[in-house]
């Protein structure tokens, strides 16, 4: 704690620093703006390396007026810490999943319906920045004073077992480790399944001792901790899509001259199309990992997809008891949408 105060106070007085340097125009484009960028992740994950590109474009891009310090591992806190760390103007930008953001961000929530987007090309079609969901959330989080600057992901949450899956009746009665999510159990309760929220810290011990029949994660989460070790078998379900979030604190943002204000959202959504390159090239080195430690990974089954979502309804409801009906769907529209665009083009 001690570590994190230090290194708050000492980003805190260059911030101060930075303040009083927008008042001359000919100074401020002379004067060099330090900018912190954190993440809960470890240093060897799309989430942070997502932010270490954005700091080496913005340097880059800024052609130096813009130097860019680093922060992994939560060593200046965790989610929750971070994003107050955003509103509070401690912290410039922050990468993490979205489920953290429910706390601050209720609509959020967004991402966590189920079977939402059929495959990474259409959810980031959908959610690009300036596409009308993009837009619709951007305004919900300038009213928590945070600036939402993009959403890349890790692919899609897939679930592991040691159970072969082929249509939804084999989920019946399997006990699946989940967050403890509101909306996430509901979903698995309606797919047949028995959600058993427990401890990250938990789940490999659970795996292997029985306590839980299998886990659900993206293959980056899957593979870091080892799970496969433990599973017979990964089926690629695709039922949750795993955004990484990027963003801002408008306190920091707004002090900047106008020319690096533009520069941070265009280096942004260079960034974030960059993540998601990202995520795919890792994807075959994750998969290789866990088919040469002998366990089998399902392909897509289109219609064990069509069956889980046919039971979404009660999951969305919910949802939108708590955020309203326009974002879900609003959501839903612009993927049917995009859909039906790429069958036309004969996409994927």
């Amino acid at each position: 704690m001690k570590k994190k105060f230090f290194i708050l106070v000492a980003m805190l007085a260059l911030l101060v620093s930075v303040v009083g340097c927008g008042l001359n125009k000919d100074k401020a484009e002379r004067e060099v703006y330090d900018v912190y960028l954190a993440a809960d992740n470890g240093k060897d994950t799309v989430t942070f390396k997502y932010l270490q590109y954005l700091g080496e474009r913005l340097e880059k891009a800024s052609n130096g007026r813009i130097k860019a310090h680093y922060y992994s591992d939560a060593q200046v806190g965790g989610d929750i810490e971070l994003l107050e760390s955003i509103q509070n103007g401690n912290i410039t930008f922050v990468a993490q999943n979205s489920a953290p953001q429910v706390n601050f961000v209720p609509q959020a929530a967004v991402f966590d319906i189920p079977m939402a987007f059929p495959n990474e090309k259409i959810a980031r079609k959908v959610l690009v920045q300036g596409s009308p969901v993009f837009e619709a959330l951007k305004k919900y989080y300038a009213d928590k004073n945070i600036v939402l600057l993009g959403i890349a992901d890790q692919s899609f949450r897939q679930l592991s077992t040691n159970k072969e899956i082929k249509s939804i009746e084999d989920l019946k009665g399997l006990k699946i480790r989940t967050m403890e999510n509101r909306y996430h159990l509901k979903f698995w309760s309606g797919v047949g399944a028995n959600p058993t929220p427990m401890s990250f810290s938990e789940v490999y011990m659970g795996l292997q001792q029985g306590v839980i029949d299998g886990q659900e994660n993206p293959f980056e989460t899957l593979v870091a901790n080892r799970f496969y070790e433990q599973q017979k078998y990964v089926v690629t379900t695709n039922h949750i899509y795993h955004t990484v979030v990027l963003v801002g604190s408008p306190k920091i943002i707004n002090r900047l001259p106008k020319d690096l204000q533009q520069v941070v959202y265009d280096v942004s959504k260079e960034a974030t199309a960059w993540a998601g390159t990202q995520t795919d090239e890792r994807a075959a080195g994750r998969a290789k990992i866990v088919t040469d430690y002998g366990s089998v990974i399902v392909p897509f089954n289109e219609q064990l997809f069509e069956q889980m979502k046919a039971t979404r309804g009660p999951t969305i409801e919910l949802i939108k008891s708590r955020i309203g009906k326009d974002l879900p769907d609003l959501l839903i529209t612009e993927v049917d949408k995009a859909v039906a665009e790429n069958a036309a083009t004969g996409g994927l």
